[in-house]
């Protein structure tokens, strides 16, 4: 049975992690920012230490 539907259910799969994906992302970009005292903070630098 699968060799006969393996390529729908591929396709199908892959459409339903792609729409999952964009729902989780407008969900994450719709969400609040935090409060004045997390907006605030300053962001941790990404510096990266020199080598020694």
């Amino acid at each position: 049975m699968f060799e006969q539907y393996g390529l729908h259910l591929a396709i199908a799969c892959a459409a339903v992690a792609i729409l999952y994906g964009i729902v989780v992302a407008r969900w994450i970009v719709a969400q609040p920012a935090g409060n004045e005292k997390c907006r605030a903070s300053p962001r941790p630098s990404r510096k990266v230490p020199a080598p020694t």
